[in-house]
């Protein structure tokens, strides 16, 4: 059974014909999605541009990722053989160090990374799920970047969709989703880029978020060195 894992405030499963929600923790719920093919589709089209490489960025980005990068931490997992470089000053944390102080948190975490004094608002968190497809096509990450167009208003409290693009991160093609929403835990409206990826049996999800006055700034830094340097051995 192939489930695809957001880890924010819902879980999507592809693993029937209709769509439920079900609460599993106070700041969580599941739906359960179809998985079909482009044909097979009904939902309102998301035009997604074709790309065969990471997305270009500016001078001024690239150059701040490389600063971070200079002292950056190196976070590996042997065994899910994956990598990722994070911000020096940033730490890390588990799903029961989460847990604890009542930040977001998603079942089948494996890592989670946040800045220091910010009560874990700024925040990237993985999470993986076992048994699914080798790899996922564009037409298929497309098909499911629909599937959320159509269940995440109904899930989260004042969802906005920002973007969906089909992206590479470490050298695989994934879906990057990014939206705001508000996490119902008092610290106001956040932005979430959210990039699901499928690979060798196993879906990864990195969802990184802030609160959206502070999005853009981190984003361009912090979250773009994570996503940059991710890797798989």
């Amino acid at each position: 059974m192939f489930t695809l894992i957001l880890i924010v405030v819902f879980i999507f499963s592809f693993t029937g014909c209709t769509t439920s929600k079900t609460a599993t923790e106070a700041t969580t719920a599941q739906t359960t999605i179809t998985e079909t093919t482009a044909a097979e589709t009904t939902a309102v089209v998301t035009t997604v541009p074709e790309t065969t490489a990471p997305a270009e960025v500016s001078e001024e980005v690239a150059t701040s990722v490389v600063d971070l990068a200079t002292d950056a931490q190196h976070y590996e997992n042997t065994e899910y053989t994956i990598s990722f470089d994070y911000p020096a000053v940033w730490k890390t944390y588990s799903k029961q160090d989460a847990l604890s102080v009542n930040a977001i948190v998603a079942d089948n975490m494996i890592v989670g990374v946040t800045k220091p004094g910010s009560n874990y608002n700024i925040r990237m968190a993985l999470t993986v799920e076992t048994g699914g497809p080798d790899s996922f096509s564009d037409d298929q990450y497309r098909n499911y970047a629909q599937t959320l167009d159509q269940a995440s208003p109904g899930l989260t409290t004042n969802f906005q969709k920002i973007s969906d693009d089909i992206i590479t991160i470490g050298g695989v093609r994934a879906l990057e989703y990014v939206f705001k929403y508000d996490p119902q835990m008092g610290t106001g409206l956040d932005e979430i880029r959210q990039i699901s990826v499928v690979r060798n049996g196993y879906v990864f999800t990195l969802s990184c978020g802030a609160p959206v006055g502070e999005f853009d700034a981190v984003n361009k830094a912090a979250f773009d060195l994570i996503v940059r340097s991710f890797k798989f051995e």
